[in-house]
This record gives structure tokens, C-alpha cells and sequence, in this order.
């Protein structure tokens, strides 16, 4: 995570507005694909962006998870709550073989 950021419970606690997030070690990877688990639904592990574009890195911000964090920011006149979530990846390497990565409990 290369936001500011610090450890509460587990949780991965984002203290700035600009999300960063970095897979390193994958430089021969050849896809990645994005799941998050919502933990208030009982929808399960779900896809949300696939990247096999390796230019920029495997480097991801608001913009690329910027869907997980809008879908999950709700408000009404009673309460609001900040967006939490499970993110994980699935790396394919230039093998073929896939490797998921730890799965990162996101508040945000």
C-alpha cells in the first residue's frame, strides 16, 4: 500500500484521500485480475477489474479501485459509514501458473 496508512485490528486504515496500491515482485507477470470481498453482503469473492497491461507497472489508485470505494460510500440522514472491503489478486505469470496474493482488509 503505498497511501498513508496504519494497522487497526487487521484492517489496513487508508488516512489520506489518495488510494495507492502496488504489486511488487511480478515483473514477468502476464495478467491480474482484481477480486474484492464485500464483507456486509453475502455475495462472495467477486471480480472487479482485470489489468494485463504492465506499461505503468502493476500500480493501481482511486481510479482503478475507485468502484469498490463509490459503490461502498453511503450516506443517508441517519448514519454514513466509511467504505470496508477485502481486496486480493490473482497473478498469472508468464508460465501460466497463478498465484493469489494475500487478501489486504481495506477500511477506508
Amino acid at each position: 500500500i503505498s497511501s498513508k496508512y496504519e494497522i487497526m485490528d487487521d484492517w489496513y486504515v487508508i488516512q489520506e484521500g489518495n488510494f495507492e496500491l502496488e504489486l511488487l515482485g511480478y515483473e514477468d507477470a502476464k495478467k491480474v485480475d482484481f477480486y474484492i470481498l464485500r464483507l456486509e453482503s453475502d455475495e462472495g469473492e467477486r471480480l472487479i477489474f482485470t489489468d494485463n497491461d504492465y506499461v505503468d507497472g502493476w500500480k493501481y489508485s482511486n481510479d482503478n479501485i475507485g468502484e469498490i470505494i463509490d459503490k461502498q460510500k453511503e450516506s443517508s440522514s441517519e448514519a454514513s459509514y466509511r467504505p470496508y472491503f477485502v481486496i486480493f489478486a490473482e497473478v498469472t505469470l508468464g508460465d501460466g501458473n497463478i498465484i493469489k496474493t494475500p487478501k489486504l482488509p481495506i477500511y477506508y
